[in-house]
């Protein structure tokens, strides 16, 4: 039987609307297999960080005694760069067996540069880092920018060169990729950011308190006692943990290294 002219429109109608719904059917499944991707992404990237780190941090290392002996403490700036490349041949010293054994192309050498308020800072890393005064790691040159601050001892350079030290050794091992690789996957989370950086500097800072106390013991126990105290509250904003986090996950590294794993360890201790 022919349908009316009201029959086929009604016909038509309904067809247009059972394609709409099928349209709008498909976006929200699109988008749910978006989201999907982007959580295992985000699950992928944080087992690299757990793999690499595990390394570090599961016991099996073995390290060289170098038997340290540091330079004479002088308050000559050039002589204070000599005094930290010394620590720092102790520590590829220590450190060497343990990364030829991960790596395939073997472990570089960082090289120091040393900046302080009467010396002006050298490009290594960005001309925006030359002119901070801190230190810091480069990671694609392996160079360690020590800033020599007013009144630094001896025992604040060499707990410095340590800590700068542990990125290197982050990097060498593959911690540094996996935690770059991660940060990408934030995006516009600046909460998640800041605490994915804390992890990275609790872990360094753990990893220089281990190679402090292994090559230097009682300078590593002057430099815990001389820093006991120091200013309270966490900031959200920084890179870094808290003074009294800071301070404990340095003292973690000088129990074991196994304790130097920052990536799963609850937020409140990196904040």
């Amino acid at each position: 039987m022919t349908p009316s002219k009201k029959q086929a429109a009604l016909i038509v109608s309904t067809s247009i609307l059972a394609i709409a719904l099928v349209v709008l059917a498909a976006i929200p499944l699109t988008g749910l297999a978006i989201t999907k991707l982007g959580r295992a992404d985000h699950t992928r990237q944080s087992g690299e960080i757990d793999a690499t780190s595990g390394i570090l941090t599961d016991g099996t290392m073995t390290f060289f005694d170098p038997e340290c002996v540091p330079l004479p403490w002088v308050k000559r700036l050039d002589e204070q760069k000599k005094y930290a490349e010394k620590i720092i041949s102790c520590m590829d010293a220590m450190w060497r067996p343990a990364i030829d054994q991960q790596s395939h192309t073997g472990m570089s050498i960082p090289t120091v540069i040393l900046d302080s308020p009467n010396r002006p800072g050298e490009y290594i890393c960005g001309k925006t880092e030359a002119d901070e005064e801190t230190s810091f790691y480069c990671n694609s040159n392996h160079k360690i920018r020590i800033w020599k601050y007013r009144g630094m001892t001896e025992r604040e350079m060499a707990q410095t060169v340590a800590h700068e030290y542990g990125h290197h050794i982050q990097n060498q091992i593959g911690v540094e990729e996996s935690f770059r690789r991660m940060l990408a996957t934030l995006q516009s989370d600046h909460r998640a950011d800041r605490i994915l950086h804390k992890r990275y500097e609790a872990q360094a800072e753990c990893l220089g308190g281990f190679t402090f106390k292994y090559l230097l013991p009682e300078m590593a126990d002057q430099f815990l006692a001389d820093h006991d105290n120091g200013p309270e509250g966490e900031d959200i904003n920084d890179t870094h943990p808290s003074y009294t986090n800071n301070r404990m996950w340095f003292q973690r590294g000088m129990n074991s290294i196994t304790s130097c794993d920052s990536w799963s360890a609850p937020e409140s201790e990196v904040l």
